[in-house]
């Protein structure tokens, strides 16, 4: 227990997430019975679409940090972004501090469009690390790019993998699962995240996908995945 949910959409209003303040207060008692007591809050910055304002940002947390701190005052909720790359420049945004890293940290929680290129995603990643930032990759078994690669890519040197818990479980198909355990086999996810949006299909359940990883896989591992590599974001240190 006393998990890390590396990635959701809890933060209310602000994108396909959490609609309103009680839709995201049910989504932390969820988070909260199953065991999570850390949460990165990370909206998506969209260019184009979603580009919340960092006022916006901090009115939003300031709401529901101050709820969860006189109902929940175990949980932790830290700032953070799932920037979409490739579908514009988002530089000017992170200089601007208008991203948010994880925890003011160098971690950055970045993803791309499914169908993007290999290509397309090295040169991104590449863009990222050249600013001094240390990009995590939001659920590594959705991009078609890499569920056709034969794992010997430069894409695990340039980026953390994150995948989802439901993942795991295969509540988004076969595909997605037969390809998230692969990575988990060859020891290559660094986190597992929620990417919780609501409190139905995607709701912020990790427990039962911890219980899978700790029954199948190498324990140290597990620890890593599930504590130790959380921590170090949490702490701004580079794992």
């Amino acid at each position: 227990m006393n998990y890390t949910d590396l990635h959701c959409h809890i933060l209310p209003g602000v994108d396909d997430g959490a609609k309103t303040l009680a839709d995201a207060q049910k989504m932390l008692k969820i988070a909260y019975s199953e065991g999570i007591r850390s949460i990165f809050l990370t909206p998506h910055y969209y260019p184009g679409q979603y580009m919340i304002e960092r006022e916006d940002y901090e009115r939003s947390f300031a709401e529901l940090s101050a709820w969860q701190k006189e109902n929940m005052p175990e949980l932790t909720l830290y700032r953070g972004n799932e920037v979409c790359l490739g579908r514009g420049d988002v530089s000017e945004a992170i200089y601007g501090k208008q991203i948010f890293s994880m925890a003011g940290s160098n971690y950055l929680l970045v993803e791309f469009d499914t169908d993007i290129s290999l290509d397309h995603m090295k040169r991104e990643l590449y863009r990222v690390i050249g600013m001094g930032l240390w990009p995590i990759l939001a659920h590594v078994e959705r991009y078609e790019c890499l569920n056709r690669w034969r794992l010997d890519s430069e894409v695990p040197k340039l980026a953390y993998f994150q995948i989802n818990a439901s993942s795991v479980l295969g509540q988004f198909g076969a595909s997605e699962m037969k390809f998230a355990r692969k990575l988990l086999k060859k020891g290559m996810v660094h986190f597992l995240g929620t990417d919780a949006h609501s409190t139905g299909r995607r709701s912020p359940r990790m427990h039962e996908a911890a219980e899978v990883l700790r029954e199948t896989y190498d324990s140290e591992m597990v620890e890593r995945i599930l504590y130790t590599n959380p921590a170090k974001v949490i702490a701004g240190e580079k794992i």
